[in-house]
């Protein structure tokens, strides 16, 4: 895709939008509590269709296999956006499938995560299978987790992008520069549709985009073993720990750890600037995303500068783990707090 495809984008984006307006397909605000973070009106959630369109141009003919489970996971995000199928259960079950079908195909083995006993369980296939499915799990529905502010996840995974530039590692995903560079462009005008609510990413593009970054940093890292798989944990530790922060929170409350609240750190966030700076809901939701993934680029850029150090990466993860939960359990008293 040249560039003058990609701010062809524009206006395509633009007629998509229209087309399910006039139609009154795929759009958001279905009436559930959590969609009112951002916004209460019906905007069209389009961003999957864009990055599905832009795939199936520019993936090289050779990545065909991974396109034709990248739409899978894209077909079942509309299905879950359309409440086709409503049990949260019977998605993930799918989701299962759809993940554990991939890794066998592609045989993606991980044998050395720098811990001896950890490294014995991976010697057995169907356990190794198991632990990336679980992880591509939690990465996918965390993802789906932190999508409640514009910008919140285009803005992190355009992070991510941004630091697979630095460190020049496009030639370990197998994909060229030219393809990276054309993504980002893409995934930046995403991000100004989204910033002024014109679009949402939707779960079709929430599971699209975090199944594509979570198989092409895999795929860097078995490329170069050098790479402490912990530097890939920490450019997905956000999704990946809102997910499991959510599900032990939940299960502690007696709550079904699948269906949405009201309760994760954006959503607190937004109401602790909302109620303290910016009293307009569009300017205190963008905030709340930029605060977050400001946080998350400086995390990134220090991961960045000893990509090989396992202990340095642990020491990363285990603060930004140290700093989510005391942020978290300061804006949750807060809120519970203005609610009495």
């Amino acid at each position: 895709m040249s560039v003058f495809l990609i701010f062809l984008s524009v206006p395509i984006i633009l007629i998509i939008n229209k087309f399910l307006l006039n139609k009154n397909l795929l759009l958001n605000f279905s009436g559930e509590i959590h969609q009112g973070f951002a916004s209460k009106t019906k905007t069209p959630l389009s961003g999957g269709i864009a990055i599905m369109i832009f795939l199936f141009i520019n993936l090289p003919p050779e990545n065909i296999n991974i396109l034709v489970f990248f739409s899978l996971i894209f077909a079942l995000g509309i299905i879950s956006d359309t409440h086709f199928i409503k049990s949260p259960v019977v998605r993930v079950i799918i989701q299962f499938l759809i993940i554990f079908s991939l890794i066998l195909f592609f045989d993606i083995k991980i044998r050395n995560l720098r811990q001896e006993y950890l490294n014995y369980f991976l010697t057995f296939n169907f356990v190794g299978y198991l632990f990336l499915t679980f992880c591509f799990l939690i990465l996918i529905n965390g993802s789906n987790f932190i999508d409640g502010c514009n910008t919140l996840v285009l803005g992190y995974y355009i992070l991510v992008l941004f630091i697979i530039k630095k460190l020049n590692f496009f030639y370990l995903s197998g994909l060229s520069e030219n393809f990276f560079f054309q993504f980002l462009a893409l995934l930046l005008i995403l991000y100004f549709f989204n910033l002024l609510g014109k679009l949402f990413l939707g779960d079709n593009g929430v599971y699209l985009i975090s199944i594509f970054f979570g198989f092409y940093l895999i795929k860097i890292y078995l490329s170069n073993q050098f790479i402490s798989p912990y530097f890939i944990a920490v450019l997905l530790w956000y999704p990946a720990y809102e997910n499991l922060f959510s599900l032990i929170r939940k299960f502690r409350k007696k709550l079904s750890p699948l269906l949405p609240d009201t309760y994760h750190l954006h959503q607190l966030l937004f109401y602790f600037l909302k109620k303290n700076f910016f009293k307009k809901n569009i300017i205190a939701n963008g905030m709340s995303a930029n605060l977050i993934n400001f946080y998350n680029g400086i995390a990134f850029l220090i991961a960045a500068t000893n990509i090989s150090s396992t202990e340095f990466q642990l020491l990363i993860i285990s603060a930004n783990v140290a700093i989510y939960s005391l942020l978290y359990l300061y804006l949750y008293k807060f809120r519970i707090k203005k609610i009495k």
